[in-house]
């Protein structure tokens, strides 16, 4: 059995910053917009997804960042990413992560 990604939230004035860490794959990725998304502040207009600490994504990964992205549009949210140059994760899946999702 998978255990779930590791999600570290942290609300500051206007944005939340999402840590992520472990897997986030077929296994673990259904329930990513509900975890981050649970109890966000009213004032809240950012998302940060904190992706440097991932080790693993696949494609349902990717379809879940993706459906996040698209959930924090119609709450008139800017979803973006930090991947930042200690990422563990491979270059080239992190190109397809910047495909999906807006990264710095």
């Amino acid at each position: 059995m998978h255990e779930m990604t590791q999600i570290d939230l942290a609300d500051e004035e206007g944005q939340r910053v999402a840590v992520l860490s472990g897997s986030l794959d077929v296994f673990t990725s259904s329930m990513l917009s509900a975890r981050v998304l649970a109890g966000l502040p009213d004032d809240a207009h950012d998302l940060v997804l904190d992706l440097h600490a991932l080790e693993f994504v696949d494609s349902a990964g990717i379809s879940a960042l993706a459906r996040l992205r698209s959930a924090g549009r119609s709450r008139a949210i800017d979803v973006r990413g930090h991947i930042g140059d200690d990422c563990a994760l491979h270059e080239t899946v992190q190109s397809v992560v910047r495909r999906v999702l807006p990264c710095d």
